[in-house]
């Protein structure tokens, strides 16, 4: 369909509408040349590839869309001694099902994508890989492939949702009504991820100020204090492994 990007993948369905209405910019899988394959845990095949060369016909598509709507995408690349680079010579191979990796981080930079604009005048979403080796992470001990961090200045996620962002069918109370979507995507993202051998999820950004809401229950001559902390941004972080 003209302007809609669609993947299937075993029982599941997902489109994503905001690539632009131009043949041209059609994605397909691509990969650098296979030198090894093996399978995983559920007998899918994966391949040792490269993500910056999966990846990007996902990140000229978005490119082109963003621009479309006001939105400012960059690109960045980190090697190990935690400067950027213009390219990803230096990120390592790593074990993937390419066509599931493009399912994936579409569909996570599309709900980056539509949630960024909510009350935002100068959006900006980043999309930052480097390889593993250079991360100072504590979160995880692997070290041996490559992370891909999306990143939005947009109204963020609060902590109070963040155990539910990977839910079949959650989405989140501020935003339900002004953003259309029925939450499969974030959790068919981190499935496809897993399957890989895997890594995706939710980096929460620091609070930027603590709102402090009081009531009274003049019944029981007590009061309820409720700290709703208040953050700026989302990030999910992708790890995939050698």
């Amino acid at each position: 369909t003209d302007g809609v990007l669609e993947f299937t993948h075993g029982d599941e369905f997902v489109t994503y509408g905001f690539l632009p209405n131009n043949n041209n910019n059609n994605v397909k899988t691509t990969t650098t040349s296979v030198v090894q394959q093996r399978q995983d845990n559920n007998n899918d095949l994966l391949e040792m590839g490269f993500v910056g060369d999966i990846l990007e016909p996902i990140f000229s598509a978005y490119q082109a869309v963003a621009t479309e709507h006001g939105i400012r995408l960059i690109l960045s690349y980190r090697n190990n001694n935690n400067n950027n680079n213009d390219d990803d010579d230096d990120l390592p191979g790593v074990w993937v099902s390419p066509k599931s990796l493009q399912e994936a981080v579409s569909n996570v930079l599309d709900n980056a994508l539509k949630y960024v604009v909510l009350s935002n005048p100068d959006p900006v979403v980043t999309v930052e890989m480097h390889d593993l080796s250079s991360s100072s992470s504590e979160s995880n001990s692997r070290n041996d492939g490559v992370s891909i961090v999306v990143r939005d200045n947009g109204p963020g996620i609060p902590s109070s949702e963040a155990p539910y962002v990977f839910q079949r069918g959650y989405r989140g109370e501020q935003t339900r009504e002004r953003v259309p979507g029925d939450g499969i995507g974030l959790g068919f993202a981190q499935t496809l991820i897993h399957k890989m051998g895997g890594d995706l999820e939710l980096v929460l950004p620091p609070p930027t100020t603590t709102t402090t809401t009081t009531t009274a229950s003049s019944a029981e001559n007590s009061t309820n204090v409720v700290e709703e902390e208040e953050r700026v941004g989302t990030a999910f972080e992708f790890r995939l492994y050698r």
